[in-house]
């Protein structure tokens, strides 16, 4: 920036003009002395200076970071970042180790798509799910592209990576009869878990059901507050879940059993963090081979209540599903079972 100084014969007071461009604008500024003047002028192309010289030193770091950001380094930060649920955070990062051994020393500003397939590739051949697989790819894309918006890189080296389709595996849910078979030889906790997993369409883990307390529990009103796994913008941390009248026995029996303790489902009166080795014994002791997931006591509220004539949206409104319509995609076979008899019920017009 050029200033420009300027003699005046008088201008009250003060003689000297300095003017300069400022965004293609002529600027105009007043001084007494000729001192005066070329102080300011100095200051000011001092400061200019320093600030271009930032600018010019951010730029020199930011592409320094970009061409030394490993893989690893970015999977770090990325796992590392504010605004994610701690459960998720977990989950990512026990993925993210299959990376790291493979990519983790990469440069990530050098990774291609070809790198994430032949890592895909490498991941099947293990015998992996392909749904594992994209999972593990989706992290690695959805961190580059993170990346992109923090400024660690300048463009997402994944950004046009497609991944296969994978479809989802469906595990059928536990029937009534074999819930009451595993009930039968269930240690205490694994049997409130039953109950109230096949009762209320809660998640059965640490998101949901190993939240419960009794002070969310009431017998006299027939409900419960489920804490929700993920509050949405402008949503609950709670739902209210009306409960069945079995159900509501087994809670009061529990809740006097209970004296002391603040967990609806707890072990020796501490709450419950994990129960898969627990879940998996129970099983064998009940002589159940095909698999079921703890997570199968959800599907089986679902199944059985939607068999059973429940209404879409209210199973929905229930389990906490913003969208009814992945209850349509997901237990499609059980209702054109529904509409099969629906069509079938009218009286025929048959001789």
């Amino acid at each position: 920036m050029r200033y420009r100084l300027t003699f005046l014969t008088w201008r009250k007071g003060k003689s000297w003009r300095l003017t300069w461009n400022k965004g293609g604008e002529r600027v105009e500024r007043y001084f007494a002395t000729e001192r005066e003047a070329k102080d300011y002028a100095e200051q000011q192309a001092a400061h200019g200076g320093r600030e271009r010289q930032r600018i010019a030193q951010a730029r020199k770091e930011r592409k320094r970071g970009t061409n030394t950001l490993t893989v690893d380094d970015l999977l770090n930060a990325y796992l590392a970042r504010d605004g994610i649920r701690e459960i998720t955070r977990k989950a990512d990062t026990y993925h993210a180790v299959h990376l790291r051994r493979l990519l983790g020393r990469r440069k990530a500003s050098r990774l291609t798509e070809a790198d994430a397939r032949a890592f895909m590739v490498a991941q099947r051949e293990k015998g992996l799910q392909q749904t594992t697989v994209n999972r593990r790819a989706k992290i690695l894309r959805a961190a580059c592209n993170w990346a992109v918006r923090e400024g660690l890189l300048r463009t997402s080296p994944l950004a046009g990576l497609r991944l296969p389709y994978a479809r989802s595996q469906r595990l059928l849910p536990p029937t009534p009869a074999e819930l009451r078979q595993i009930l039968e030889v269930a240690p205490a906790h694994i049997q409130r878990l039953i109950w109230l997993g096949y009762c209320t369409g809660a998640r059965p883990g640490p998101s949901e059901l190993f939240r419960l307390t009794w002070a969310d529990v009431s017998e006299s009103a027939g409900a419960a507050l489920m804490p929700c796994a993920a509050k949405r913008p402008g949503g609950s941390d709670y739902r209210k879940i009306p409960l069945r009248s079995d159900l509501l026995d087994k809670l009061r029996a529990w809740r006097a059993e209970d004296e002391g303790c603040e967990w609806v489902i707890n072990y020796h009166g501490k709450q419950v963090k994990n129960l898969g080795a627990a879940w998996r014994a129970t099983l064998r002791r009940a002589g159940i081979t095909r698999r079921i997931t703890v997570y199968g006591l959800r599907h089986a509220f679902a199944t059985e209540t939607i068999r059973n004539g429940g209404d879409i949206r209210s199973v929905a409104v229930v389990m906490d599903h913003s969208d009814p319509s992945m209850l349509l995609k997901v237990y499609q076979h059980i209702l054109e079972s529904q509409m099969r008899a629906a069509v079938e019920a009218p009286e025929g017009l048959a001789a």
